[in-house]
């Protein structure tokens, strides 16, 4: 791996702190980062990929929260985390089989 140049770093910084911003206030942070990860030239798998644990820190945070608040049902949860498990599994599935140009 390559390691990325100072304008870029501060690019992708800058982007990445609006995306966090944007996703912490009304959501939809995906929408800053994923064409500023693109436009480094990453592959978009790598992008989307990076994007998605992102994305799964700021949910786990909010989860965290919820659970410490006590609103959090603990039986919906154990019924809906194997379905939620499994559909991601068939999504990560069908991304892999795109090809990276249609992506």
């Amino acid at each position: 791996m390559e390691l990325l140049d100072i304008n870029t770093l501060a690019f992708l910084v800058f982007f990445g702190f609006m995306a966090a911003f944007i996703d912490s206030v009304v959501g939809g942070g995906g929408l800053i980062s994923i064409p500023a990860l693109m436009w480094t030239g990453l592959p978009p798998l790598t992008v989307l990929g990076t994007n998605k644990v992102a994305a799964v820190m700021g949910a786990f945070t909010s989860f965290v929260t919820f659970v410490r608040s006590g609103k959090v049902d603990g039986w919906l949860i154990r019924r809906l985390f194997p379905i939620s498990l499994i559909g991601s599994g068939v999504g990560v599935v069908t991304v892999r089989l795109i090809p990276s140009e249609f992506l």
